[in-house]
């Protein structure tokens, strides 16, 4: 049986580094929606589960750790950066 040790779930969450780059420089590029989503998803994974297994509780807990981290920071970067507004020409 293969089961997910702390060192893999460190390389798992090396997959968002993309995303909170992205989302730093732009970050009304990215949706809120579906990082919510599938923390509520996850979260609900943990709450289902019959059978406690670290592979299953270590991933759904990076999984909404790291979703949590990405809604976080693109609200905080929302707030900082307004959007751009157009003047209006006369």
């Amino acid at each position: 049986m293969f089961t997910i040790s702390p060192e893999i779930f460190g390389l798992i969450s090396i997959g968002f580094i993309p995303t909170f780059r992205k989302s730093w420089i732009k970050p009304y590029e990215e949706m809120l929606f579906h990082p919510i989503i599938a923390g509520i998803k996850h979260v609900t994974i943990l709450l289902a589960l019959e059978t406690i297994g670290p592979s299953t509780v270590i991933y759904s807990t990076s999984m909404v750790a790291m979703n949590c981290l990405l809604v976080s920071m693109l609200v905080f970067r929302r707030w900082i950066a307004k959007p751009a507004t157009s003047v209006p020409r006369a």
